[in-house]
């Protein structure tokens, strides 16, 4: 059939921007070559010029040259521009249909996302986690209380707060403690003699008393002096 009717042409592959991009940016770059050609020859030219007077055959022939380069050269300069914006432009679009492919990959992404959270969410029962919470809430407190109760003074209350002071009167008068409310405090005695007599020194206490009793100093109670 192909030979009856032929083939249909071929279709040309799709131009891929970054390939086109690419062209263009070595096409600009070629016009800017020539450019710089172009300005090593008029520099050249100009060179020359200074050496003739103006007016003259040689000097405007020369002059005549440096014109005809200094269009050129504003033609390729216009065509470089040209390209360079053409490149810029497609640039631009370059990145924009990346920036969709990138949005449409992320809201693909974001849908399984979705999916898969709706469906191990259905596998959780919000009401079950939280009785789970009160119950352990629960715990706890039974938890304090038990130690509450395990660190209770058992039998201590049984005790009233008068039975236990007439307890420890019996104890302080069992032991003497009251000895330091009852023994005597040494005092300086208040002088007798007169100014420029001398006064007799004080003897030091070596006893005390405890319930009336006098006693030495070891607590015992002191012999009646017989002199």
């Amino acid at each position: 059939m192909n030979r009856i009717f032929g083939s249909g042409a071929a279709k040309k592959p799709t131009a891929n921007l970054t390939d086109v991009v690419n062209n263009l940016d070595s096409r600009g770059g070629a016009y800017d070559k020539k450019v710089e050609m172009m300005n090593a020859q008029i520099a050249k030219i100009t060179a020359d010029m200074k050496k003739f007077k103006p007016g003259t055959p040689a000097h405007n022939s020369l002059k005549a040259k440096a014109m005809n380069l200094l269009r050129q050269r504003k033609v390729y300069e216009g065509h470089a521009d040209n390209i360079r914006n053409q490149a810029f432009n497609i640039s631009q679009a370059e990145m924009s249909i990346q920036n969709l492919k990138d949005t449409k990959d992320t809201v693909a992404a974001m849908k399984v996302g979705v999916k898969q959270f709706k469906k191990e969410y259905k596998k959780i029962n919000i009401d079950k986690i939280a009785d789970m919470q009160d119950e352990l809430e629960d715990m706890l407190d039974q938890a304090g209380e038990i130690q509450t109760e395990l660190g209770r003074n058992i039998g201590a209350d049984s005790y009233n707060d008068a039975d236990l002071e007439a307890e420890l009167d019996a104890l302080v008068d069992e032991q003497g403690l009251d000895s330091y409310f009852d023994t005597s405090i040494d005092v300086p005695s208040v002088p007798s003699a007169l100014p420029g007599e001398s006064v007799p020194a004080a003897q030091p206490s070596s006893s005390s008393t405890i319930n009336g009793v006098a006693v030495d100093e070891f607590g015992l109670p002191q012999l009646p002096d017989r002199h």
